[in-house]
């Protein structure tokens, strides 16, 4: 069984005050996972712009979950308008921010 959260929205002491003094990088982005009991974490949506339109779309696969001190780095698979996008997502577990890697 698993629980899905906003990975950005745990319920820290500080959470607050944390967000208003956290930078954000130009590629953040909001990502929509499930959190397992066994630690595993999925990206299961993300919000994405295209031509200047922003929408949410489902993540249609994960290729791959590589772990490194300090993020994550996901292989993701998006379809948009039939169209097909790999994407490598970042999670920054420090500052717990998904960040659209390059």
């Amino acid at each position: 069984m698993s629980a899905v959260h906003m990975f950005d929205t745990y319920n820290t002491p500080n959470y607050e005050e944390e967000l208003r003094n956290r930078e954000v990088p130009l590629n953040a982005v909001n990502v929509l996972a499930a959190f397992k009991r066994n630690g595993e974490i999925k990206p299961l949506r993300i919000r994405l712009s295209f031509d200047g339109v922003t929408s949410e779309e489902t993540i249609h696969k994960v290729y791959s979950a590589e772990y490194y001190t300090g993020y994550i780095l996901y292989r993701c698979q998006v379809i948009h308008d039939n169209v097909e996008y790999q994407i490598k997502l970042r999670l920054d577990t420090d500052t717990r921010i998904w960040l659209l890697d390059s």
